[in-house]
């Protein structure tokens, strides 16, 4: 039992001496106007225990604070936070949008989004300066039936210098076999932690 904790104990105190690493991913992105372009990652990894065994400490990453940067038509755009986009589409207005999964890493939690917002995403649009991101109460139809194109994986993946393909992130993430939900933007999608309000 001592063992243990004198294990636990050094591997604190590797994390506050050196035990963190920054890393710049990168990857190509197939956007719903036909246009692709690349968008850039800046990850925090950390020795952090797995989800349901503490005890499996390696370098994982910080998925709650995470950076995206893209240049989209000359202008630069960059979010900061824990979101987990799935997609990354140009609205009508030739305005880019990030849609997101509100469950994931209490996201909806820590931003009071309504869980019964149906369908179940959330959205996020840019203001003018690209940098600040307003989030409508529910997303908008013409998202409805648009694929996934932002990788999941690519932070568990070895670093490379080389940006991910675009076609290899919908083959491997957003083609069948997967739930509707988890591939498109699927207008139907409820949240099973709905629970309405009765008057």
């Amino acid at each position: 039992m001592s063992r243990s904790i004198g294990w636990l104990c050094a591997l604190f105190l590797l994390a506050g001496c050196g035990g963190e690493r920054t890393e710049h991913l990168s990857q190509e992105v197939l956007l719903n106007t036909g246009e692709k372009i690349v968008v850039h990652w800046t990850v925090v990894y950390s020795l952090q225990g797995a989800s349901g065994n503490p005890m499996d400490i390696k370098m994982r990453p910080r998925l709650d604070h995470k950076t995206l940067n893209f240049n989209y038509r000359g202008k630069d755009y960059r979010y900061y936070g824990g979101g987990d986009f799935f997609l990354l589409a140009i609205s009508p207005e030739g305005r880019p949008t990030l849609v997101l999964y509100p469950g994931s890493n209490a996201w909806d939690y820590r931003h009071n989004y309504n869980k019964c917002a149906t369908p179940y995403y959330a959205q996020l649009n840019p203001d003018d300066s690209g940098q600040n991101w307003g989030i409508p109460s529910n997303i908008e139809p013409w998202l409805y039936g648009l694929r996934g194109n932002l990788s999941g994986i690519i932070f568990g993946l070895p670093p490379s210098p080389e940006p991910r393909g675009a076609l290899l992130t919908i083959e491997k993430e957003y083609s069948a076999g997967r739930d509707k939900y988890l591939m498109l933007v699927d207008p139907t999608y409820t949240n099973r932690d709905c629970k309405p309000q009765l008057y």
